[in-house]
């Protein structure tokens, strides 16, 4: 029922995982049976970035540890194709795509500071190997065309500014951008956050994202 490579993406700066993210891996491996799962640390970024994407190794280098991370997760989708969930993602139930070639999350309801018409959220993303989409977004991160554009915005929380570098603003205006070139699949009301009040019981959402924001500074917290 899909295009897509059945090959889950998860990524952490090391291979040491508390006990309760190694539960909520689990949950993603017992939902997406049949998958073949990659479990990247910053040393295998680096590795990918080196030997396959050398044109961006420079810029890579300059990068904050969770702006490597954002920028990683699109070419995981771009090299090998499949599906890509933050480690702090808890799955309920297997997600089906149809036949996108990029499926990507609608967020707007548990975040939206800038007052978007859409969020999309790059703690899950999936796609086919090869489409060029997720490519040409970290070519745009590169050439930074957006984020100065977006710099305006920025407030004086320097650790946020990687939401519009790398992460869920950058995605959203890229994906607002290029929407129609694409084969674009947006999910809606699959996903919550562990912080969203809603009526609807958590566990009946196909996952839910507990929100660690680890790559923040405590001064910067907002929760």
């Amino acid at each position: 029922d899909t295009n897509m490579e059945k090959i889950i993406h998860q990524t952490w700066k090391n291979s040491e995982l508390k006990e309760v993210e190694k539960i909520w891996v689990e949950s993603v491996k017992e939902k997406f049976i049949g998958y073949e799962y990659k479990f990247w640390t910053d040393e295998n970024n680096d590795w990918l970035i080196r030997t396959k994407y050398p044109e961006f190794q420079d810029f890579y280098k300059e990068l904050t540890p969770v702006e490597k991370s954002d920028f990683c997760r699109y070419l995981y989708i771009h090299q090998y194709g499949g599906v890509y969930l933050d480690i702090d993602v808890k799955m309920n139930r297997f997600l089906e795509f149809g036949e996108a070639d990029v499926v990507l999350c609608d967020q707007t309801e548990e975040a939206n500071t800038e007052k978007l018409e859409i969020v999309v959220d790059p703690f899950f993303l999936a796609g086919k190997k090869g489409c060029p989409f997720f490519y040409q977004l970290c070519q745009n991160i590169f050439r930074g065309t957006i984020y100065r554009h977006l710099s305006i915005s920025i407030d004086k929380l320097y650790s946020l500014k990687t939401l519009y570098k790398t992460g869920p603003i950058m995605l959203t205006k890229f994906y607002l951008l290029n929407r129609h070139k694409y084969n674009i699949k947006v999910l809606k009301g699959v996903f919550t956050t562990n912080r969203h009040q809603t009526k609807i019981p958590k566990h009946l959402f196909h996952g839910i994202h507990m929100q660690y924001n680890s790559w923040l500074k405590e001064e910067d917290r907002r929760f």
